[in-house]
């Protein structure tokens, strides 16, 4: 009797569309190490719009999962700079919703891979 394998976990998708613009992924130590250099402070994740680049720190799988989150998130808010910095939270959530549904559906790649469940850790004794 011969094991069933499972099928391969999504990966982190290699470019994200948010609107009109298709943005590179880019998940990779050296990425990360080059962007901190110019950052000159650690991160998690950001977005460069002009580049439309997004790179993330290689870190745990769930990190890079809400780093790529919020990411996309700002990818959205920029399509909608409100051109006030005092709005409501309504407003907010209103600014986003039409951007990241469509972004979500533009990308299934992105959504599988959010929606991917991390193996749990062994603790240690």
């Amino acid at each position: 009797m011969t094991a069933r394998r499972r099928p391969p976990a999504p990966t982190c998708p290699a470019t994200i569309q948010i609107g009109p613009v298709q943005y590179a992924v880019v998940v990779t130590a050296a990425a990360y190490a080059a962007r901190m250099v110019v950052a000159n402070e650690p991160f998690w994740g950001l977005i460069d719009y002009g580049e439309a680049l997004i790179v993330l720190q290689p870190t745990h799988p769930d990190h890079v999962r809400l780093a790529l989150l919020h990411e996309v998130l700002h990818g959205c808010w920029h399509l909608h700079e409100p051109l006030s910095e005092t709005i409501t939270e309504e407003q907010a959530i209103r600014t986003l919703t039409g951007s990241l549904l469509d972004t979500l559906r533009r990308n299934p790649a992105l959504v599988a891979f959010l929606l991917t469940e991390s193996p749990p850790h062994a603790v240690k004794s």
